[in-house]
């Protein structure tokens, strides 16, 4: 058996690993084995210095996972913090690092939202339209600036084709959950669309440790794809992308327990995208021009009436151009304007809310690739960011990738990576609990990682082993007390956190129906405590994995069995006052789940899975109770 054939076999199972992208690289530049976000132009996985994991389209259909979140789950280095059941805010966190931290592309477009922190708001990411996903780790913000601190999640989604096809998804289950989705390609060698929708309706499941009122949640998508080729030297593609959320939650009581109590509370949340791109391709220079939007608005209501709303809108303009220098060298330089607005609004009380502010930032890119030989690939890449309200900043990176043995890979990479202060922290103002900061300045975080990859029985077994280690110095602190004002506020920290860890990987075709995947991670995450010493990071597990058993049975039904381990934590409690803040535990926890497919005629599968199969009872956030045991089934067909 070939490498490059159980490259192939390993997109079946659960965990998609860095070492798979290792396998499949190679003579075979498929767009399997490509890593579109490696640097500013694609690049071969098996030319990358840092760990990535990429999660194609069949995997997702095996998981049947209807958010994304719940896959990012199981990636090395990645923990997710749900605050509840579906709807509920889920952040995920990489190598330790902070939610907004983590840049997520969609088809090349910034999506973290400058209305929730900077954070991309993965609990309304269905998996519908997405085709491929790249899970990046290490600091990418000489890359694509702020955000990219400890990393970058790109999602691709689907392409029209040449011809005609199509799909429906029909499933239903526990917690009075519906969901359903459609969608169409087709397209000839010129031109090619896709239209895609989805719909979600639960009744979901009691967020607090009391009472029994359920928190529901609705989510509907719709995404269009437009591609065109003029000429074989142009090519033209369009997006647009619509999300609504309707979710459902319960309100603190600050004054009895200091947790989540049944009350009537939503927040309705929606998003719009539109961009466009050209490229042009001559000989060896390229270019590429792009333009996009980002509306985002969020209300919040309590007891049927609306208590505010924050909103931001942003326009990004970018150009890039790549040379081909000589046959394995090329150098990329890129020019990124961003433009955006922030928007609050409010009763006036205790304070007046409502503002809008702006901000302006324009990032200088240069990025070089070199193929020194066959069997050693060097990546230097530097950005300067020039703000228009804070300190313009200078970050860079160095990476290397070298083919110890032909079936042997080393990898290293050190870089500088920034996160901008957000408008929240900056101008949020929420009556008695938070002030915005003004003067903050931009968190700058050193980082490291050196790995290796191995090849083992003929390409039947792929093992991977990645040291990380970051330093964050001027980390924002949300939650300063302010002694004038009597609330929070935001403020940078004397001294650096620091944070490290251990990401192991490994894939093994046990026979040619069954597939074994496992991952774990050793994270030690640490800030200064104010009074000389460090203490841990919140929500940040010390370990984690995941292990996934994947059956090919006759007649095409595939079973898949998964089990992810999240270790203790600590998180912070805030009882009711006077009584000071406390350091409390959030206990380990195993989540299994299990899923069936079933061909049942041409293009058409029964599936269904069982999600929490063990009924545990666990927290990702202090308070916040998560769903139980649930079950769902359905149909999926193709035409």
């Amino acid at each position: 058996m070939t490498i490059s054939r159980f490259g192939c076999l390993a997109l079946a199972a659960t965990i998609s690993i860095s070492l798979s992208n290792f396998a499949e690289a190679g003579d075979d530049f498929s767009p399997d084995n490509i890593i579109i976000t490696g640097v500013r132009t694609p690049i071969a996985a098996g030319d990358m210095s840092t760990a990535v994991t990429v999660i194609g389209r069949d995997e997702l259909d095996l998981r049947q996972s209807f958010q994304l979140a719940d896959v990012l789950r199981d990636v090395p280095g990645l923990t997710v913090a749900r605050s509840g059941s579906a709807g509920s805010q889920a952040q995920i966190r990489m190598r330790g690092s902070e939610a907004n931290h983590v840049l997520v592309l969609i088809d090349g477009v910034e999506a973290n939202d400058p209305a929730s922190g900077d954070e991309f708001l993965f609990e309304h990411l269905s998996a519908m339209e997405v085709e491929r996903i790249e899970v990046i780790r290490g600091p990418q913000s000489a890359l694509w600036g702020s955000d990219a601190v400890s990393g970058v999640i790109n999602i691709v989604t689907r392409k029209g084709v040449e011809g005609f096809d199509g799909g429906m998804t029909f499933e239903g289950g526990s917690f009075d959950t519906m969901r359903s989705s459609a969608r169409v390609a087709f397209g000839n060698e010129k031109w090619r669309a896709s239209l895609g929708k989805s719909q979600s309706e639960s009744d979901g499941t009691n967020v607090s440790r009391s009472g029994d009122e359920d928190d529901g949640y609705d989510l509907d998508t719709v995404q269009a794809r437009l591609s065109f080729d003029p000429s074989e030297a142009v090519s033209l593609d369009f997006t647009a992308r619509h999300v609504e959320a309707h979710n459902e939650f319960d309100p603190t009581d600050y004054f009895v327990t200091g947790l989540p109590a049944d009350g009537d509370r939503v927040n309705e949340a929606d998003r719009t995208v539109y961009s466009g791109a050209a490229s042009i391709v001559g000989g060896r220079w390229t270019h590429k021009l792009g333009v996009n939007w980002l509306e985002s608005n969020n209300a919040s209501f309590a007891d049927g009436a609306q208590e505010g709303t924050v909103g931001a809108e942003r326009l990004k303009a970018s150009w890039q151009s790549t040379v081909e220098v000589s046959d394995g060298h090329r150098l990329t330089g890129a020019i990124d304007y961003r433009d955006t607005d922030f928007m609050q609004t409010g009763p006036i009380g205790w304070g007046d809310p409502n503002q809008n502010q702006s901000l302006t930032n324009t990032g200088y890119v240069l990025d070089y690739v070199g193929e020194v030989e066959e069997t050693f690939t060097i990546t230097a890449s530097i950005r300067y960011d020039d703000n228009s309200d804070f300190d313009n900043v200078t970050t860079w990176r160095l990476g290397a990738s070298y083919d110890l043995l032909p079936d042997t890979r080393l990898r290293g990479s050190y870089g500088l990576g920034q996160k901008a202060p957000t408008f929240i922290e900056r101008y949020g103002f929420f009556s008695s609990s938070f002030i915005g900061n003004s003067d903050l300045t931009p968190e700058i975080s050193n980082s490291w990682e050196i790995g290796i990859d191995h090849v083992a029985h003929e390409g039947r077994v792929l093992l991977g082993l990645t040291y990380f280690n970051a330093e964050l110095e001027d980390e924002i602190d949300g939650f300063v007390w302010d002694n004038v004002n009597f609330a929070y506020t935001a403020a940078n920290k004397d001294g650096e956190s620091k944070r490290q860890g251990v990401e192991t990987t490994m894939d093994a075709q046990l026979s040619d129906k069954v597939v074994l995947s496992a991952n774990y991670t050793w994270t030690d995450a640490e800030e200064p405590n104010g009074a000389g010493g460090f203490r841990k990071e919140l929500r940040r597990p010390e370990h984690a994995g995941a292990v996934a058993l994947t059956w090919s049975a006759e007649g095409g039904t595939v079973i898949n069995v998964n089990a992810a381990y999240v270790g203790d934590a600590e998180d912070i409690f805030f009882p009711p006052w006077p009584l000071p803040s406390e350091i409390v535990t959030l206990d380990s926890y195993v989540l299994v789940s299990a899923s069936v497919q079933v061909p049942i005629a041409d293009g058409a599968q029964l599936f269904g899975r069982v999600e929490n199969a063990l009924d545990e009872t666990y927290e990702d956030v202090y308070g916040f109770a998560t769903p139980g045991i649930a079950l769902y089934g359905g149909i999926r067909v193709s035409f």
